[in-house]
């Protein structure tokens, strides 16, 4: 196998990682902010959302809107505003590999 077909796979997986990573660490890092927002999703740090997999739980409440049930109205405006990148580069992670794994496979 040819180096050329190893970089289309690895790119896509370093940029899909990167997005989740960055929204990931500013919503956790804001989060602190938010004390009451912060333990109803169960204080996540860093290292306690290190994978995609651990991740699942926090991603979910924020599209199924679950964190509105928190009494903290500064939290929920901070949740509504990175919802979006958060779930989006949550999601383009997941389905980045998949397509990535492809890929190879057929080269």
């Amino acid at each position: 196998m040819d180096l050329e077909h190893l970089i289309f796979p690895g790119i896509l997986a370093f940029i899909a990682l990167s997005a989740e990573g960055i929204t990931s660490y500013r919503f956790i890092r804001g989060l602190k902010r938010h004390r009451r927002m912060r333990a109803f999703f169960g204080n996540p740090t860093l290292l306690s959302e290190g994978s995609l997999i651990e991740a699942y739980p926090t991603n979910k409440m924020l599209y199924t809107y679950g964190y509105r049930a928190c009494p903290d109205p500064g939290g929920i405006a901070f949740c509504d505003r990175h919802r979006i990148p958060v779930v989006t580069g949550f999601a383009v992670a997941w389905v980045c590999f998949p397509i990535a794994i492809a890929y190879l496979a057929m080269v």
